[in-house]
């Protein structure tokens, strides 16, 4: 593995601090006028939230099932990060979309190495779970980096709108030109 086991909850400690830290930057922000979205509070208050709880529940926890329960604690997260955005009609800042993000992505490696140990039964160490150890701090520190700065700094939600917006387009070009197709033939019936 990349990084020692031993390493792993301070690892999970510094995480959780560096979301505290993005929490109460942003409420110092807004208190004191330079900065102005709810948005990335709410986003960094339930990261916390989450990673704190993580890390005094599943502390003694030393069972496989602790990667779904991670997985698991990420999809509660988003879903708590959407639902109060809705709930208190809040838009969304682009910092939100980088915790959605990063939140998918560790879950996902989370289901990966749990489907790795627990049904593959695999107990050797192997590059997937070198992968495993850089990628989920990598996402972490990306997540706590984005919370604090508040900018699309990846440009990933530039490339997600960019993304969005071709498909939507070619979408409504296609069913555009169906309509027309089908008007056309429909014409040329009833003149038939």
């Amino acid at each position: 593995m990349f990084f020692d086991m031993n390493l792993a909850p301070f690892f999970g400690t510094f995480m959780t601090w560096g979301f505290l830290i993005g929490f109460l930057f942003n409420v110092f922000g807004k208190v004191v006028g330079f900065k102005d979205s709810l948005s990335i509070i709410i986003s960094a208050l339930v990261v916390f939230m989450s990673y704190f709880i993580s890390d005094h529940i599943f502390e003694f926890d030393t069972t496989t099932r602790v990667y779904l329960q991670w997985m698991t604690q990420d999809i509660l997260t988003i879903i708590t990060i959407f639902l109060v955005h809705k709930l208190f009609k809040i838009q969304h800042h682009r910092a939100s979309y980088y915790v959605y993000i990063g939140l998918t992505l560790n879950g996902l490696m989370f289901y990966l190495m749990w489907v790795d140990i627990q049904v593959l039964a695999n107990q050797d160490p192997w590059w997937f779970w070198t992968i495993y150890s850089f990628g989920i701090n990598v996402v972490d520190y990306v997540m706590v980096i984005t919370l604090i700065v508040g900018r699309d700094w990846l440009g990933l939600v530039r490339l997600g709108r960019f993304i969005r917006n071709k498909v939507i387009v070619k979408k409504d070009s296609f069913i555009e030109k169906q309509k027309e197709k089908r008007l056309s033939q429909a014409q040329a019936l009833l003149q038939a």
